[in-house]
């Protein structure tokens, strides 16, 4: 089962910039896997990856990475947005998964301060609202400032 949390409304910031909106609204986060091959080719190193970035899962794995709407390994729909801000890299430089990270998948969120979105990740994000009880797919985002 997975290991969601509902929160009261809170502003959480997104490297400097507010992505959720949800100060007096509930949003609901569930714990996931981040592939180690994921990647923020936003931010430097690429192997951190930043709150605000958007998360797709990868079909053969469940393990989430970046979305990109060119895929087709399941990363091409997206299914929430990164809720911290995660490092891939060990002690020793090497790549590994990162267990037990937050990704949002109920919340009102500013689509400007999101990372790697899209107008097909917005819409994926917005309207896949059926299993989200289940903690298994599926996003309710409402955007402000979108497109």
């Amino acid at each position: 089962m997975a290991n969601i949390s509902v929160q009261p409304g809170s502003v959480m910031m997104a490297s400097g910039r507010e992505y959720n909106l949800s100060q007096t609204q509930l949003w609901v986060t569930k714990e996931v896997v981040i592939d180690s091959t994921a990647r923020d080719s936003g931010n430097s190193p690429t192997t951190t990856m930043r709150k605000g970035v958007v998360l797709a899962e990868v079909t053969a794995t469940g393990e989430f990475k970046e979305y990109d709407d060119t895929d087709s390994d399941g990363t091409q729909t997206a299914r929430g947005i990164l809720d911290m801000d995660i490092n891939l890299l060990d002690e020793e430089g090497t790549a590994q998964d990162a267990i037990g990270v937050r990704m949002t998948i109920v919340a009102h969120v500013d689509y400007n301060a999101l990372f790697g979105i899209d107008a097909n990740g917005a819409n994926d994000l917005a309207s896949t609202v059926s299993n989200v009880g289940a903690g298994r797919r599926g996003a309710l985002i409402i955007f402000e400032n979108d497109q």
